[in-house]
């Protein structure tokens, strides 16, 4: 009978042995919350950087739309002064001579400006100027048309295939375009991503900087590239945005 006692004392020291003392197990439950809870502050700081950054790109965007609308608005109210001025001296042969002057010189600086910001923006982006044909009022209209379009260009989003230089080697990549000089492109058979950077000067190429980026950073591309195509119901996107020196 002793034995017998002896036995199920022992058996049961054992179980009591294997259980996790209650200390232990409140310890292993705070530790488990601390990871969980710095795993949350961690993705909560990531989510406020990407925000961040992409308030800053929509402020910036936002400045150089409002900057082209003030300065387009200047120019027609220019023009609509001219033209105002053109009815009324249309009597007098010299004068009116004096005045289609002014709006040749006026036509010849709007096209000028608009050939110096398509060779420092992405090509494509901004309209190649076509020979001038017609009369004057002609002239005049595809001057403003041009204008028009630089400006639309100027607030698009799109996507497109492109050429650039990457270390020198010309690389063929899918582009996403935002404006007229700012992008991203990747390329779908290496898997490498960057910033688009527009040329310096009339006749150089763009260039690619190839940057890392993360798994979800790319996914994030990706989905960009296929709501501008129109395979993804349209939602935020948080790309990367870095300061590439030109």
């Amino acid at each position: 009978m002793k034995r017998i006692s002896l036995w199920v004392a022992c058996c049961a020291l054992a179980v009591f042995a294997e259980e996790t003392p209650v200390h232990k197990q409140v310890e292993n439950h705070l530790a488990e919350a601390n990871r969980l809870r710095s795993a949350r502050d961690a993705e909560y700081r990531a989510w406020q950087e990407n925000k961040a950054g992409m308030e800053t790109l929509l402020a910036s965007l936002e400045s150089m739309a409002e900057q082209t609308r003030i300065r387009a608005e200047a120019d027609r109210k220019q023009a609509e002064q001219y033209k105002a001025a053109s009815a009324d001296l249309q009597r007098n042969q010299e004068t009116g001579a004096m005045v289609q002057q002014a709006c040749t010189e006026l036509m010849a600086d709007i096209h000028a400006a608009l050939d110096q910001m398509a060779a420092t923006s992405i090509p494509g982006t901004v309209p190649a100027r076509e020979a001038a044909y017609g009369e004057l009022k002609e002239q005049w209209q595809q001057a403003m048309s041009r204008w028009k379009a630089a400006e639309d260009a100027m607030q698009r989003v799109d996507a497109r295939i492109t050429v650039g230089l990457l270390n020198d080697e010309a690389v063929k990549v899918k582009a996403l375009l935002v404006g007229t000089s700012l992008g991203w492109w990747l390329d779908e058979n290496s898997g490498r991503s960057g910033f688009l950077v527009p040329p310096s000067n009339a006749g150089e190429a763009v260039r690619l900087v190839e940057f890392p980026m993360s798994g979800s950073a790319r996914a994030e591309l990706i989905k960009a590239f296929q709501i501008i195509e129109g395979r993804r119901a349209p939602h935020w996107i948080y790309l990367p945005v870095k300061e590439v020196e030109k």
